[in-house]
This record gives C-alpha cells, sequence and structure tokens, in this order.
C-alpha cells in the first residue's frame, strides 16, 4: 500500500521547488527586461552632428535676471536635447555648472570645483540620460573652466581621451606643468631677454594670459566600428580689443597655441598616412576670417588638411565681403546684432577632415547657429542660453 504521508511530502517537496523556479525565473526575467529597457538601442547610421556651446562661466558680480546661470542652465539642456547632436563640445562652464547640466538640478559653486546641489531649482531635463562627459577644468582636475566633451553613450564608446594645456614651451600634460611654464614667461617678461629675442616675444604671448587647454578623445561608433577622433578647445581671450598692439600680441598666442593644437591632432589621428575622421570644436575668439589662425589651422599636413566648417557654408557671402545678418555668434544675451554690409563675425565654429578605415570621406554637409531662445527651468520663461550661440554642424560617410 501506499504511504500517504511520504507521497505528500513528495509533492509538498515538488510544489515548493516549482514554486522556487518559478520565482527565480521570474526574477531573472524582470532583470533582464529591466536591463533592456535601461540600456538605448545603438543607432546604426552614416549620419554624425557635432555642436561647439561656449555655455558662460558664471559671473555673479555682473549676471542680472536671466542671464543667472540657475535661471537659463534648465535652457543650455533643451538646446542639446533639440538639437540630438551626438558630440557636444562646451567651453567656460566651471565643474558647478556642468553638473547642472548632468543632474538637471542647480548646482552652486565655482572655480574651486564644488558643488552643492538645489532640489528646487529642477530644470525637468538632464543630459546624463544620454550623454557621457570627458574632459578637466583648465586649472586641473576640477578646477577652473573645462572644454569638456559629451558623447551620446548609447552610440560610442571612449578608446582614449586626455588633455593638453598650450604653453610657450610645447604642450604641457597637466596645468601644473603649464602654470610653472606661465610664471618662467612672466619672469623673463619682467627681466627681458636680450640675448634671445624670440622667447621673450613667445613668452609674452603666454604670460599675460590664463591658461588655455583642450580636451580630445578616440570614439567607436558601436553601430558601424567607425572610429572617430574629437577636440575642444577655447582660445585667449582679447580683453582688450581696442588696443592694437595688445591685439596683435593676443593673434600671435592665439596662432602659436592653435599650431599646437593642429600638430597633435595629426600625431593623434593620422594612420599610416591617412587622416582618419576628425572634429575639432571651440570657440576660437576671433572670427574664422583671421587669417594668421585660419591658415594655421588649416595647414597641410602630408597633403591632407582638416577644413572650416563655417567658411565652407558661407564661402559665396565671403566672396562678396560679407556675411548675412545671421552669421554671428556672439551675442551677448541678445544685445548684438550683424546687419548685411556690416556683419559680426562668428567666433564659434567647427573644423573637420579625413576618411574611414574604407577610404570614404567624412564630409560636412551643413553648418548652422541655433538662434533659438529655450526654457529655463521649471518656471516656464524662455531664455536665451548662453551669451553664445551654438554651432551645429552635420557630417556624412555617405558618397554625394
Amino acid at each position: 500500500m501506499l504511504d500517504f504521508d511520504i507521497v505528500k511530502r513528495i509533492r509538498m517537496k515538488l510544489n515548493s521547488t516549482l514554486l522556487a523556479t518559478l520565482v527565480a525565473s521570474s526574477s531573472i526575467f524582470a532583470s533582464w527586461q529591466a536591463q533592456a529597457m535601461s540600456e538605448a538601442p545603438v543607432p546604426i547610421s552614416d549620419d554624425y552632428k557635432a555642436m561647439t556651446f561656449n555655455i558662460r562661466d558664471k559671473e555673479p558680480e555682473t549676471d542680472v535676471d536671466n542671464e543667472i546661470w540657475k535661471n537659463r542652465f534648465g535652457a543650455v539642456i533643451r538646446s542639446i536635447e533639440s538639437n540630438q547632436p551626438d558630440f557636444v563640445g562646451t567651453q567656460e562652464g566651471y565643474h558647478s555648472q556642468l553638473q547642472s547640466l548632468d543632474t538637471g538640478y542647480h548646482h552652486v559653486g565655482g572655480k574651486i570645483g564644488a558643488s552643492i546641489i538645489e532640489l528646487w531649482h529642477n530644470s525637468e531635463a538632464r543630459l546624463d540620460d544620454d550623454y557621457a562627459r570627458i574632459g578637466q577644468g583648465d586649472d586641473g582636475l576640477t578646477i577652473g573652466k573645462y572644454n569638456a566633451i559629451y558623447y551620446n553613450k548609447a552610440r560610442f564608446e571612449v578608446l582614449e581621451k586626455g588633455n593638453r594645456w598650450f604653453s610657450f614651451e610645447g604642450l604641457k600634460d597637466n596645468a601644473v606643468a603649464a602654470a610653472v611654464e606661465k610664471g618662467i614667461a612672466e619672469i623673463a617678461i619682467n627681466i627681458g631677454t636680450a640675448i634671445i629675442p624670440e622667447l621673450k616675444t613667445i613668452a609674452i604671448d603666454f604670460g599675460e594670459f590664463e591658461n588655455r587647454m583642450f580636451t580630445y578623445a578616440k570614439v567607436r561608433d558601436k553601430g558601424t566600428n567607425r572610429e572617430l577622433w574629437l577636440f575642444n578647445t577655447q582660445m585667449y581671450e582679447n580683453k582688450r580689443p581696442e588696443d592694437a598692439g595688445h591685439s596683435l600680441i593676443v593673434t600671435a598666442a592665439r596662432t602659436f597655441a592653435i599650431d599646437q593644437l593642429r600638430k597633435f591632432m595629426f600625431e593623434k589621428a593620422m594612420v599610416d598616412g591617412q587622416l582618419q575622421p576628425v572634429v575639432l570644436m571651440g570657440n576660437f575668439g576671433a572670427n574664422y576670417l583671421n587669417l594668421p589662425m585660419s591658415i594655421t589651422l588649416s595647414a597641410m599636413n602630408n597633403g591632407q588638411a582638416i577644413n572650416d566648417d563655417y567658411f565652407r557654408l558661407n564661402a559665396r557671402w565671403w566672396a562678396l565681403g560679407t556675411l548675412p545678418d545671421e552669421s554671428e555668434s556672439y551675442h551677448g544675451f541678445g544685445s548684438i546684432e550683424g546687419r548685411l554690409g556690416k556683419p559680426v563675425y562668428p567666433v564659434d565654429w567647427t573644423y573637420s577632415g579625413g576618411k574611414d578605415a574604407s577610404g570614404t570621406d567624412f564630409r560636412r554637409v551643413k553648418s548652422a547657429i541655433d538662434k533659438n531662445k529655450y526654457l529655463g527651468y521649471a518656471n516656464g520663461e524662455e531664455v536665451f542660453p548662453s551669451d553664445h550661440y551654438p554651432i551645429v554642424s552635420e557630417y556624412t560617410f555617405k558618397a554625394e
């Protein structure tokens, strides 16, 4: 005869095992489903879009109304979301400002790299859902202003990244080394260098200005396996444009630094005599028709060069000696307007060039200035995101 107690115990054991298996399976499925939902699909496309954007550092003593960062950081986020670039090169923002963009909440902080979140200033939008960020402050680590690079983290992975600082004896790996050379430059200015006049000229160029640097990255497109090089910089600022002599010094410093940047770009991106796809974003401090800077940056290397995207867009206007009234990028929160015949030239623009591994050209399709206002944060008011308009350039590997 069957022992019904044994049968009952076996049945209970089977039911318990089955239940545990179902629970485990359900848990595994839920975990897989949550992971699948959290990971955005990798886009597969031959098209790319870059955005260069001087977001303006905080100036609490001079900023008023909607110039104040907490009133406009949401507009910066929304301008980026609206344009949907694959890459964004920002200039001037402090660590706390970039934290605001990443999280969607206003962060209090300044040059030193500390930040405190203000939960009651919520933009209801944020960048770190879609973008990852690399870069350092120009005074090192999280101190000073950034030339950050944001990239679409679903589409790209970073293979290499870094920062370099301009100096009168060549690029430096860190801000401390650049600062030491700046001190040497200042000494050279003070004591003079009659024996080596060239040293004094270059020393003046760099001793007079704050640290300037660039951030770079090599990224791989997960969908197509293409590799691209990204660079982002800001040139020296001319704080005395009415002084012709000082303006010449600023131009010399910018040109000297740009030559260092160009050589570094080709050193990194040239493979077996062929330039890989390159995008340079930046605020160059002077318009793209500044000949010393333009000639230096566009100089040939092994028969190849990177090209000014904005110049190519507006070559017909340049040939006529003028530009349309939408040509300025620095606008001082709407206070500056160019007009036909008397334009205000853009100081922000992009450069590009190169071929992929199959020899297909990396072509600029179009470039444009985004002059729109956007919602600042959850206060219902649209504002200028910055005192600079962003420049948006589109590229493709498709044949013309």
